[in-house]
Formats: C-alpha cells, structure tokens, sequence
C-alpha cells in the first residue's frame, strides 16, 4: 500500500521531466536548423575579448547582488547566517536549477538545506519566497515601465501578452496569499484534505510575512532592480564583443523580458526558452539570428561559469550524508547566529 504512491509520484516526475526535455530539444533544434553553423562558430570564435571578462564580472555581481538580498531577509527575521555560506547555498540553488533535470528547484534545495542547519524552516522558506515575490514585482515594473515609454519597438502582441499574463498571475498570487481572512477561512474548513494542509501552511507562511521589518523589504527590493540592471550591463558588454549597435537601456530591457519569460517553467533551466526569447527580441532591433544565437549562448556559458562551483558544493555535500555528516554546522562549514537559538540555549543552560 505505501509503495503504489510512491510509484505514482516518481512516474509523475519522470513524465515532467521529459515533456521539459522535449520542449528544450524541439526549441533548439528549430533553432539551429535555421542557423549557418559554419558561419555562426566563425562569429562565436571573433567575439572573444575582453570584454567578455567584464560582462563574467557583472555576471558574478548579478550572483553577489542576489546572495546579499537572501541574507537581508535572513537578517530581517532574526537569522544571521555566515556570508561565504549563503553564497554556497545560493550557488547550490544555481546549480540544480540549471543543470539539473529535475523538477524539483534550486530553491528547494536551499530552503532544505539552509531549514537544516539554521532550525528555522518555517522562516528560511518566508525568505525564499518574499524573494522570488519582490524579484517578480522589480520584473514586472521594469518591463511595464520600458514597453510605456517610449520603447514602441518591444510593445509587440507577444511582449504585451507575456506582461500583462505575469503582472495578472503576481498580483494575484499576492493578493491571495497576504489575506490573512481569507486562508484562516479556509484553514478551518478544510482541515482533513489536503488543500486544509496547504491553508494551514500558507496560514504560518502569511503570519511570518508579517514579521518582516518594512525596511528589510524595501532594501530587497531595491537590490532586485540592482540584480536586473547589472544582467542588463553583462547583456551589453556580450553584445559589443558580438559588436552589435545597442543600448544600455535596451540590453536592460532584453534581459529584464528574458527573466520574465523564464518564470514559464516550461523548459529544463530555461534552456531553449532562453534562446529563442533572446532572437526573437534581437530582431526587433535588427539583429541577425545568428547574431543573437551566439549572443545568447555566451550567455548561458557565462552562467554555467558561476553555477560550475555550485555543482562542486552540491557533490561533496552529497558526499558528505553519504559518510553520515548530517550537515555542515557539524564541521563548523557553517556559521548561524540567531537570537532566538541563543536565548533557548541560554534557558537550557
């Protein structure tokens, strides 16, 4: 009896897993079909200089910005976690989302493993959560804001859909999940299902949002826009190593559509996704698809550079249960410091 679920749930997953597969496969192979390979190696083999180092190090900034935004949060509901830490955790994240052909996310596997070592579970997910919220409403407000002025060039049917179909999906999602009347409502009249589970867990999720400080919000916040623009400064400088006529302004706007158009979790890493995302809005300004291709796939081997040293942290974490260390604070690879902790241990003392 307890293993037919079990069996149910892996071919569930399994199922998920190829049908991203085969999106991933049927996107690039349209798109390489269409592409000169001869040609486009020739373009992808000029554009290596130096400035390609800039945009690794504005990469590498989007990484530090993203890291530095969790530990605010962290910090604003009393958990402070070692910084050379949350960077591993968060290169970790990097790692499964990317590389990994799972359905489960790199935010999964951070929320588990931070909830391990730091006890607090409940609020570690808060985190990750508020996180990913102000990353979609920074998202949001940047591609609104470009498509209304002034930019007419990415106010296409396409760009506008993808917009308004997000904005609709956050601001909805928000509205349900910060009202408290609403999921205590449903908490007490569904208790046995499982959506009683949920509205119980959304119910615990809602009261711990409460607890951020406004100011821990705001400062995330703004370091979502700082995340976009510093993707938008690595678009750029791969572009005029592709020596391609474009804007700052423009590059921003590229890759603030192309995070906007990952949140489709239709892809394995948004691979495929990605790339055709990226010839589409290349033409709108007049780039060749070829172009754009090579644009894009640095890019990606960009992004691979920072998520290689996740995969690194993530095998020899796996190395680790399996020699039976349970976590990394038990061989100090971890530091936490939180104010609650140190007032249970004080009561037990």
């Amino acid at each position: 009896m307890q293993d037919r679920p079990r069996t149910t749930k892996n071919s569930g997953s399994r199922w998920a897993v190829a049908g991203r597969v085969a999106v991933t496969t049927a996107i690039l192979g349209f798109l390489f079909s269409r592409v000169d390979l001869t040609g486009w190696a020739a373009t992808l083999y000029e554009s290596l200089s130096v400035w390609l180092v800039v945009a690794l190090v504005s990469t590498g900034l989007m990484v530090i910005v993203s890291t530095y935004k969790w530990h605010v949060l962290l910090h604003g509901l009393g958990i402070v976690v070692n910084g050379w830490t949350l960077l591993r955790l968060y290169l970790i994240g990097l790692f499964v989302s990317a590389c990994l052909p799972g359905i489960v996310g790199g935010d999964v596997v951070r929320w588990h493993m931070a909830g391990n070592v730091t006890g607090k579970r409940l609020k570690v997910g808060a985190t990750i959560l508020a996180e990913r919220a102000l990353g979609v409403v920074s998202l949001v407000i940047l591609c609104l804001l470009v498509v209304a002025f002034g930019w007419q060039r990415f106010a296409t049917r396409p760009i506008l859909a993808l917009c308004g179909g997000i904005t609709v999906v956050a601001v909805g999602g928000m509205a349900i999940a910060l009202n408290r009347r609403l999921i205590v409502n449903l908490r007490f009249r569904t208790r046995r299902s499982l959506l009683g589970r949920c509205t119980r867990l959304a119910y615990h999720l809602n009261r711990t949002f409460r607890e951020f400080p406004r100011r821990s919000i705001l400062v995330a916040l703004a370091h979502s826009f700082l995340f976009y623009l510093c993707g938008g400064v690595a678009l750029f400088y791969i572009c005029v190593a592709f020596s391609v006529d474009i804007s700052l302004v423009e590059a921003i706007t590229i890759q603030s559509l192309i995070c906007l158009l990952l949140l489709i979790p239709i892809s394995l890493g948004g691979l495929g996704l990605t790339q055709a995302g990226d010839v589409y809005l290349f033409s709108l300004i007049g780039v060749s698809p070829d172009i754009a291709l090579g644009i894009s796939i640095v890019r990606l081997i960009l992004y691979y550079t920072y998520a290689l040293p996740g995969g690194i942290a993530f095998m020899q974490r796996r190395q680790r249960n399996a020699a039976g260390i349970s976590d990394w604070s038990a061989d100090r690879d971890i530091e936490v410091t939180s104010p609650e902790l140190s007032a249970d241990s004080r009561v037990r003392q």
